[in-house]
Order: structure tokens, then C-alpha cells, then sequence
């Protein structure tokens, strides 16, 4: 009699976790965009997770649903995410769950807390490795990128940037296999910040549209082995402190409307030979052309103030 309610006391005690798994995994917050998978197809997920509904932040986790996890007491399969090969942010549908209404409101439109206006997305993993299937990303309708999204990501290979995305955070892509940075005809992008593109060893060239206003403190392309050109925007005038750190292929004119490079900026740039200073630069960072041990020639424009 002892054996047989031990065996039901533990039969109810498992069944109440069984239920308790189904309700976490109906009842949360959530947000859908769009997947490509391996045979080409096109899948709608979900992404449980709304960090904070007032700024619009939403989850990219190593789970996420097939199917919207509504509160109706179900269970939802997950995405295998070695089969998705793109992943599209156009945000199409954000729900918020009060657990103590038991209730899902949701929210459309373009105000910045909602799908489709400035989404941001924010990194949820553990296991980077997660997502090495992945060979596209493309930035949807988010507003911005929470630090790191895409970090230590070994399968990318192309980024778009499509409108509204106005920020790329610190360390977006860093130690990432990116080769192609795309910025569409709509781009609207004005800020980046710390090593976004840091180590990033198969990107070669990159053309970074005039739409930019600042690109960091440092860092930029620090690392990146075989970059070989970089259109510069005309409105960065600051070159950032370890721009190019460590970038041996690069070959760099340094436009005429920069005014101040900062230190380390061209860093151990074995492939520049000769450099013109423009009339237009004030100030030269401590070591900015540091280790450049096959420049030959360094020329400073008439009218140049250093």
C-alpha cells in the first residue's frame, strides 16, 4: 500500500510539472518576423520574450515557436534553427501577455514601442552556435540592435540594412565570418558605436553610406585581416581611435573632409605606402599611423594647421 501512493504522489507531482511547463511556455510576451529555411521555404515564428514593451525591446532566443503561443493551455512546437537559413525583423505582429489579467494586448502601427516603427532587437542566447545555419540577416522594420546580436555568428555572410534601422550597436558583428554589409537605397542609419565590425576577417571592401554621423569612439574595423577599401561617409569628419587597427591590407585616402584622426586609427596598416594629410585635418591622434612599416611617405597639405 506504502509503494502504491508513493507511486501516485509522484505520478501527481509530475503531472503538475508537465502543466507547469505547458502554462510558461503558452503564457509570455511575443513578437513574429519572418524565416527562410533550407529548402527555400518561408515561415512565420515566434519569439517569446518582450524585455520592455514601453521601448519596444523584443527577444531573439534560442527558442521560438511555430506557431503564436496564445494562452488557450497548449503546448507549441520550437523552431530547429539549423534549418533557417534567413531571418527577416519585419516585425509583424507584438502582443504583450498580462499574467494578471491573463490577457494578450496587441500592438501595431508606427510609434516607437510598436511592431512596425522601431522594434528593437535584443540578444537572449547562451549558445552562440545556435544560429551557425544562418547565412542572411536582414534588418526588417527594427529600429536597433541590442550590444552583440550578431557577435562570434559563424555562418554569416551578408548583413542588410533597410529602413527604419537607425543605430548599429557596440559589437554587433565582432569575430563574426560577415562578408557582405549591405545598406539599401533607404537606408537611414546615422550612428554605430564601439567594434561593430571588429575581426571581422572576410569582409574586403565596405561602402558606408552618407546617411552616417558618427561611427564610434574606436574600433570600427580594428582587426579585419583582409579589408582592402572603405568608402568613407561625408559626414563622419572623425576618423575613430583603432579605425583600422591591425587592417594589413588596407589602402586608404584619407578624404578632404576629415578633420581629426584619432590615435591608433591606421594601426599596423602594412599595406599603406603613402599618406596625404588634408589641409582640413587639425589633429593627429598619438600613434595613429603606428607600425605602418611600409610607409615611405607622409605629405601634409598646404594650409594645413598641425
Amino acid at each position: 500500500m506504502k509503494k502504491k501512493l508513493l507511486l501516485l504522489a509522484l505520478m501527481a507531482v509530475a503531472l503538475v510539472c508537465v502543466l507547469a511547463i505547458s502554462v510558461s511556455a503558452a503564457s509570455q510576451s511575443y513578437a513574429s518576423f519572418e524565416v527562410v529555411k533550407n529548402d527555400g521555404t518561408r515561415q512565420t515564428v515566434y519569439t517569446a520574450g518582450i524585455k520592455d514593451l514601453g521601448n519596444g525591446q523584443i527577444y531573439l532566443a534560442e527558442t521560438a515557436y511555430t506557431e503564436a503561443p496564445v494562452d488557450n493551455g497548449g503546448t507549441y512546437a520550437t523552431l530547429d534553427w539549423s534549418s533557417v537559413v534567413e531571418i527577416d525583423f519585419t516585425v509583424t505582429e507584438l502582443f504583450y501577455y498580462n499574467s494578471s489579467k491573463g490577457t494578450y494586448t496587441q500592438y501595431t502601427g508606427g510609434t516607437n514601442n510598436n511592431a512596425g516603427g522601431g522594434v528593437t532587437v535584443l540578444k537572449n542566447w547562451t549558445n552562440t552556435s545556435t544560429f551557425d545555419s544562418v547565412k542572411k540577416v536582414v534588418t526588417g522594420n527594427a529600429y536597433g540592435f541590442g550590444p552583440g546580436l550578431l557577435k562570434g555568428w559563424q555562418g554569416i555572410e551578408t548583413v542588410v540594412f533597410s529602413y527604419p534601422c537607425k543605430t548599429i550597436s557596440d559589437d554587433f558583428l565582432m569575430n563574426s565570418s560577415v562578408k557582405n554589409l549591405v545598406f539599401d537605397e533607404n537606408c537611414q542609419i546615422t550612428r554605430c558605436y564601439n567594434n561593430p565590425f571588429a575581426n571581422c576577417d572576410n569582409l574586403v571592401s565596405v561602402e558606408i553610406p552618407d546617411s552616417f554621423t558618427y561611427l564610434g569612439n574606436s574600433g570600427l574595423f580594428s582587426g579585419c585581416d583582409n579589408l582592402e577599401s572603405v568608402k568613407w561617409p561625408s559626414n563622419c569628419p572623425a576618423i575613430p581611435g583603432a579605425a583600422f587597427n591591425d587592417c594589413k591590407k588596407l589602402k586608404f585616402e584619407i578624404p578632404d573632409y576629415i578633420t581629426e584622426i584619432k590615435g591608433t586609427a591606421f594601426n599596423n596598416c602594412q599595406s599603406i605606402t603613402s599618406v596625404v594629410i588634408p589641409s582640413t585635418v587639425t589633429a593627429i591622434g598619438y600613434n595613429a599611423f603606428s607600425r605602418c612599416s611600409n610607409l615611405t611617405s607622409v605629405v601634409f597639405e598646404e594650409g594645413c594647421s598641425i
